[in-house]
């Protein structure tokens, strides 16, 4: 058990980190704290060694659908983006995904929509994007007539995507 709270609690407190420096010092403290080795091989590299915390999940996407996602080349970042983002599936987390253009944001949420069978709603967002470009907002009124009354009214609510 110390290994798989170990193995876990890297992949909860590294997943939110960026800079590699700090994912050492996560997994330094957890083996000084733990007494157990933290080995990112075995967390995001499916073989005979791989964690029993992220096996299934590494199994389960590399396998998806080979006809639809047979373009995928598993490098350890996607890897280790497939593991996070499907241990937050599996805990229902939210999951915000922050990157370069191209590095499998977009293909990561296709795979796992695909084998949870669900349809997959994107929205591209800008850096002038606002909440209310989602939620919906008050607008001019287009028409000032309903039927033969005329509306005094100058905005009114409508509802975002």
């Amino acid at each position: 058990w110390d290994q798989h709270i170990a193995d876990e609690g890297y992949l909860v407190l590294a997943g939110r980190v960026r800079k590699h420096e700090e994912k050492d010092v996560i997994r330094a403290t957890l083996e000084k704290i733990i007494k157990r080795k933290v080995d990112t091989e075995k967390l995001f590299t499916l073989n005979e060694n791989t964690s029993p915390v992220t096996r299934h999940i590494l199994e389960r996407v590399t396998q998806a659908a080979p006809d639809k996602f047979h373009n995928v080349v598993w490098t350890h970042n996607m890897r280790q983006l497939a593991v996070l983002i499907g241990k937050a599936v599996e805990f229902q987390e939210p999951v915000l995904l922050v990157g370069e253009t191209g590095c499998g944001k977009t293909t990561m949420c296709q795979i796992l929509a695909s084998l949870h069978g669900q349809t997959l709603y994107m929205i591209n967002c800008h850096q002038h994007t606002e909440s209310s470009d989602f939620l919906g907002g008050l607008r001019p009124v287009r028409n000032r007539t309903e039927g033969a009354v005329e509306v005094h009214k100058l905005f009114e609510w409508v509802d975002g995507p």
